[in-house]
């Protein structure tokens, strides 16, 4: 298994008034996934995930989703247009001290190139800060789509860390 140098960069928001919302795209909306759904996370994390290299948990049984999901704090939002599920998902992980961490985001690729990503990512910023948040913060990397960070940036988010890593990679 070939070990790649990728480098990971944390970006945040430390405050609502940071966000630049993205344009609205007509018939785009989240809602809660509640209760959790295991099978929900993963279809998404495996579909949206593959082309970018998501792999820590494709070893996941269904016990360590439902134990993930039932942590204090953490919960999932998916993404529909027109009403119709299937579009993405975004996983929030709220810390003791109110910083919050969007720790998995994404739209399905037959979305991708729609708007969608913006309008998903400003829609989800509004959630967290809602939850209550203090920050709201996420990491992207090297492996990731390249519009991943334009999109971030493009919201407002900030670098504040980044780091250099090796990683072994399946094709």
């Amino acid at each position: 298994m070939p070990r790649t140098q990728v480098t990971v960069t944390h970006l945040e928001l430390t405050t609502l008034d940071q966000l630049r919302p993205a344009r609205t795209v007509p018939g785009f909306s989240v809602r809660l996934v509640f209760p959790p759904e295991p099978g929900f996370n993963r279809r998404c994390y495996e579909s949206i995930g593959k082309e970018w290299h998501w792999r820590d948990r494709l070893t996941w049984s269904d016990d360590d989703w439902a134990r993930w999901l039932a942590t204090p704090g953490v919960r999932t939002w998916e993404f529909l247009f027109e009403g119709r599920p299937g579009v993405g998902y975004a996983e929030l992980a709220t810390d003791l001290n109110g910083s919050t961490e969007i720790v998995y985001f994404g739209v399905m690729p037959e979305f991708v190139g729609r708007g969608m990503g913006g309008a998903a990512l400003t829609q989800i910023v509004d959630v967290a800060w809602s939850l209550p948040s203090q920050r709201v913060w996420l990491h992207t990397c090297t492996f990731d789509s390249p519009m991943a960070i334009v999109n971030y940036e493009a919201r407002g988010f900030k670098r504040f860390k980044e780091v250099e890593e090796f990683r072994d990679v399946t094709e």
